[in-house]
């Protein structure tokens, strides 16, 4: 039988699978600079973003889900366009698109000088979150002693 685990541990799952996706997009970067669509590192940058981004967004949708509240969170969260933005490139990346460059892609990448910083942001905020409900909580998420 599987042990409980709290659904705040599937939250951090999602939140470390975006940081590992952000990790290799930053590895990659440096060779895919000034390359075309048909270089390999320039697809693997591309990859990686789309899943960090979109990954990202399943992280707020995990977060209103289990109705947490964070200050720092909900101050990002109140961008309704950003938040808009994110999760129609989301939809874009995990719904097939028979365009390569859909609207969506094309809005997201519009908005990059703008979106980029409020993601990071937002990543921050949601990693100190769960950092402190780690160090208050077990896996089953009762309270530490």
């Amino acid at each position: 039988m599987l042990p409980q685990i709290h659904p705040m541990l599937a939250l951090h799952r999602y939140l470390a699978w975006a940081d590992a996706m952000r990790a290799h997009s930053e590895k990659v970067m440096p060779a895919a600079q000034g390359k075309g669509l048909d270089d390999v590192n320039v697809g693997l940058a591309l990859m990686y973003f789309a899943y960090w981004f979109s990954t990202l967004y399943v992280v707020i949708e995990g977060y209103r889900s289990l109705k947490l509240n964070d200050d720092a969170i909900e101050k990002l969260l109140e961008d309704k366009d950003k938040v808009d933005i994110l999760r129609r490139y989301r939809n874009t990346i995990f719904h097939f698109q028979p365009e390569y460059f859909d609207d969506r892609n094309v809005a997201f990448m519009n908005s990059a000088n703008t979106i980029l910083p409020w993601l990071k942001e937002l990543r921050i905020a949601f990693a100190k979150f769960i950092e402190r409900w780690f160090e208050t909580h077990d896996f089953e998420g009762l309270p530490k002693h």
